[in-house]
């Protein structure tokens, strides 16, 4: 009986979202004769944006995963074929998200085939996302203790949401300047 192998790679170990990533499957007949019927299907996850699938292959959709479908037909003792899907991974990806490729090979004797083993591949890569921006604190300006901020002032951004803020003359020209602190060291300036 023929003897399948498959193997799946993207070469990366991680990926940004909105990136292209092109995953390579290679099924080989190790022999010693003809893979007859053969084929091959692959499943990324769902939310990948699958954009080409070589070799006529077919997509399917499912709740959680999407397949690739490949029918290769014969493969002769010794030869492989070779196989390319380019998906894009969504913009909204979280960071550290993995992505499992899982391809499977197949022929009509699989029952009889002598290293099943060697019929499934994994590839996983793992998306690394930028963090969120910063949130600035919104901060209004007043000459009374009491009041509506709202209604005294115009609100101005200035550090980060939770850092202490203040007002003051700290070069003593007569104009309050903003500062804030970070852990034991403050920062003056109009600016952030």
């Amino acid at each position: 009986t023929a003897d399948l192998g498959v193997t799946v790679t993207d070469g990366l170990e991680t990926v940004r979202p909105g990136e292209q990533v092109t995953a390579t499957v290679v099924v080989t007949n190790s022999g010693p004769i003809e893979a007859r019927y053969a084929g091959a299907v692959l499943s990324l996850p769902a939310e990948m944006d699958i954009l080409f699938a070589s070799d006529s292959g077919e997509l399917h959709g499912h709740d959680d995963v999407t397949t690739v479908t490949w029918d290769l037909a014969e493969i002769p003792a010794g030869e492989s074929r070779t196989l390319q899907v380019v998906y894009r991974v969504p913009d909204d990806a979280a960071d550290g998200t993995a992505i499992e490729a899982r391809v499977e090979a197949h022929h009509v004797d699989v029952e009889i085939e002598p290293t099943p083993e060697d019929t499934l591949a994994y590839d996983s890569t793992t998306v690394v996302a930028d963090p969120p921006p910063a949130t600035l604190g919104l901060w209004y300006l007043t000459n009374a203790l009491a009041g509506d901020p709202h209604e005294i002032s115009e609100g101005f951004a200035f550090g980060p949401a939770a850092t202490e803020v203040y007002l003051g003359d700290w070069d003593g020209d007569g104009v309050d300047t903003p500062a804030h602190r970070q852990d034991s060291t403050f920062f003056v300036g109009n600016a952030y």
